[in-house]
C-alpha cells in the first residue's frame, strides 16, 4: 500500500499487520482451548469441534512419529480429496515436525513417483481410491503410509447427496507399512515434543 492509498482505507483497520511469531499447529491448540466445543469442520451434516480436531491431530502425528519413522523435516505426501482426513492429515504432518508435499488425487502412478524421487519424501497420508497408484512404488519409493476412508466420517444421516466413493468402506490393505486412518488413531501413540519453529519450511507444492 502507498501513502497515496492511506486516504481511501478504512479508519477501523489498521494500515500494517504484525506477523505473530507462532506455528500453525500452536494457532489450532490455542483455538482448541479457547473455542473446545465450536466447530471446526463439517463434512456434509457431521461437525468435527477444535477440541477433537486437536486431539486426532496429537493422535496421529505420534503415530508418525513412532510407527512411520518420520523425523523433522522429512516430506509426508498427502494425497486427498477435499474431507476432514485432509485438513487433520495437514496438521498431523506439521505437528509431526514435517514437510507437507500435498498432491493432486487425480496424479497416477509415473507422476507419483517423480514426486517421491523429487521431495525425498518416504511416507504418505492416502485416501483410500487412490491407493492403486500408490501401491506399485511401495518399497521402491516409500515405506509406509496410512490410508483414509472418507466413509470415517460419515457418522450421521444426511439429506445431501453423497458420491459413492466417498460413502465406500476400507479395502483389506495387508502390505507392511501400510496402515488405516482409524488404526493409527486407535493406537493413541504420545507424540515427541513439537520443535518446529515459525522459520520452518511448512510446504512444498507441486503445479
Amino acid at each position: 500500500m502507498q501513502p497515496s492509498d492511506y486516504t481511501l482505507w478504512p479508519k477501523q483497520f489498521p494500515m500494517s499487520l504484525i506477523v505473530p511469531k507462532t506455528t500453525l499447529c500452536y494457532n489450532l491448540e490455542v483455538a482448541a482451548r479457547r473455542y473446545p466445543d465450536k466447530t471446526a469442520i463439517i463434512f456434509y451434516d457431521p461437525r468435527i469441534t477444535y477440541a477433537e480436531f486437536h486431539r486426532l491431530v496429537e493422535a496421529l502425528a505420534g503415530f508418525l512419529q513412532h510407527r512411520c519413522k518420520v523425523e523433522r523435516a522429512d516430506r509426508v505426501l498427502l494425497a486427498l480429496q477435499n474431507s476432514p482426513q485432509f485438513l487433520i492429515g495437514y496438521y498431523v504432518i506439521l505437528r509431526a515436525d514435517a514437510v507437507v508435499v500435498p498432491v493432486s488425487p487425480m496424479n497416477v502412478t509415473g507422476e507419483l513417483d517423480h514426486y517421491f524421487d523429487d521431495s525425498g519424501a518416504r511416507t504418505a497420508i492416502v485416501g483410500d481410491e487412490l491407493w492403486p497408484q500408490f501401491e506399485p512404488l511401495l518399497g521402491s519409493r516409500f515405506g509406509h503410509a496410512v490410508l483414509a476412508a472418507y466413509s470415517d466420517y460419515l457418522t450421521e444421516q444426511t439429506s445431501l447427496p453423497i458420491p459413492e466413493f466417498l460413502a465406500d468402506k476400507h479395502h483389506s490393505y495387508t502390505p507392511a507399512g501400510v496402515y488405516p486412518w482409524m488404526d493409527a488413531l486407535s493406537a493413541n501413540i504420545t507424540r515427541r515434543p513439537a520443535s518446529a519453529v515459525t522459520d520452518d519450511l511448512c510446504a512444498i507444492l507441486y503445479t
